[in-house]
């Protein structure tokens, strides 16, 4: 059922989120575009339709932009998906899903996980005051999620095609916030 988010005015745009599930329309584009950026790994129509915290900007019904939160165990919130159309790009639209993001994670009471290695969400995250960290220095529940993802035959090509194709000059980067009232059990 879909929950009325935020109504956004900026330079003569007026956009709204709304928490809902992705049509399929909206998950195909989302494949489409995601195969051709070398900073997200794709996901299947499935994959995408199955996120519950699922944000999506709309301008008078029209897709514009999504931003996905994923549980894992017990505390941890991971932002798995930031997603803006390239003709709605540097207009603010992705910080407000990134922030809109953010803030249900907090209010949610779990633990944030963000891993991006395109340079405009690492200024996001260190503006946020998230803590940038080494995978070494991850809480084991963020590395055995990662673990867990890497076992994906799916990924695994998906992510070797990036790499060989698709070359990207930037590393991963990885923020984690603690947040006073989640129950962290890892």
């Amino acid at each position: 059922m879909p929950n009325t988010g935020v109504i956004f005015m900026k330079n003569n745009l007026s956009y709204q989120t709304t928490k809902r599930s992705l049509t399929d329309k909206e998950a195909e584009l989302l494949i489409r575009e995601i195969r051709s950026l070398p900073g997200i790994i794709a996901y299947t129509k499935k994959d995408l339709k199955r996120f519950k915290e699922v944000w999506v900007a709309e301008i008078e019904g029209k897709f514009i932009g999504v931003v996905v939160n994923k549980d894992f165990w017990q505390d941890w919130t991971e932002v798995k998906i930031l997603f803006v159309k390239e003709e709605y790009r540097d207009q603010g639209i992705g910080l407000d899903l990134f922030k809109t993001a953010l803030n249900s994670i907090k209010e949610r009471k779990r633990n944030l996980y963000v891993v991006s290695r395109n340079p405009i969400v690492v200024k996001w995250m260190k503006d946020e005051k998230i803590p940038l960290l080494k995978i070494y220095q991850l809480p084991i529940a963020i590395r055995l999620n990662i673990i867990k993802k890497s076992l994906n035959l799916q990924r695994i090509f998906e992510y070797l095609r990036k790499a060989l194709i698709l070359r990207n000059k930037h590393k991963w980067v990885y923020g984690v916030k603690r947040y006073p009232n989640a129950q962290s059990l890892l």
